[in-house]
């Protein structure tokens, strides 16, 4: 092993209570213990010498891949008894490195009892920070995003790119419906910023100090303008009418 074992008594400890993620009030406490750790993850020759050791990955049958780390040397064992070639890294770097080789999941002590984070949760440890609690299912509401149910005039769009484009905290700009239940489909002008969604307010008011004026409605439409949060931001793409995108 390329360094001493890491110590992850705490960690391997709420991993076991938490047999697998089936209790989501140990979430954050595991969250916690995860930031501060180093984690075992197997590596093997890079294909550039220069680069130092790869990463061994997983790739499922969806076409996911998977990047398998370890709180101890026992829990990878479990995985792959005749491992050799390890490495203890500090979980920051680690999902660096996961969210630099586009992973789709860390997946902690596999095959038990695995624990697994995705992107968002990948890259709010790459940050050095701790990933936002998971939203209760009987909380979460389905939004439904299509494409806009009136396209404007070319001279509508050009004056909306004119307004938006200048401010340079507004990355993108996308035209779409959504579809709360038992609602009607509402017209939005979502906007993608450099603070994220928390930023809308500064966002706002600095735009309106430089004279930024949008139309009260758009296709004759009324509409909202909401941050594009991740998961509406992927809805934007897929089925709205892009004005920029320069993220």
């Amino acid at each position: 092993m390329a360094s001493e074992p890491p110590a992850n008594a705490a960690l391997a400890d709420l991993l076991a209570r938490a047999a697998g993620g089936g209790d989501p009030g140990l979430h954050q406490r595991l969250c916690a213990e995860v930031l501060k750790a180093r984690l075992l993850v197997e590596t093997a020759p890079a294909e550039n010498p220069e680069d130092g050791p790869g990463l061994v990955m997983l790739r499922g049958s969806d076409g996911r891949v998977g990047l398998p780390v370890f709180s101890t040397v026992e829990s990878l064992k479990r995985w792959k008894p005749g491992c050799e070639s390890v490495a203890a890294i500090p979980a920051v770097g680690l999902f660096q490195t996961a969210r630099r080789a586009d992973v789709d999941t860390v997946i902690l002590d596999v095959p038990v009892p695995a624990w697994e984070f995705d992107r968002e949760e990948i890259a709010a440890f790459a940050e050095g920070r701790l990933p936002p609690p998971p939203v209760p299912e009987e909380t979460m509401v389905r939004v439904e995003v299509s494409a806009p149910q009136a396209v404007p005039p070319q001279g509508q769009l050009a004056a909306l790119r004119a307004a938006l484009e200048p401010n340079p905290e507004i990355l993108a700009a996308y035209l779409f419906s959504v579809t709360l239940p038992g609602r009607e489909r509402s017209l939005c002008l979502g906007l993608l910023l450099e603070g994220g969604p928390d930023a809308f307010d500064a966002v706002s008011q600095a735009a309106s100090d430089r004279g930024m004026a949008l139309p009260e409605t758009i296709a004759g439409l009324k509409y909202s303008t909401p941050p594009l949060e991740p998961g509406l931001l992927e809805g934007a793409r897929k089925f709205g009418l892009k004005l920029f995108d320069r993220s």
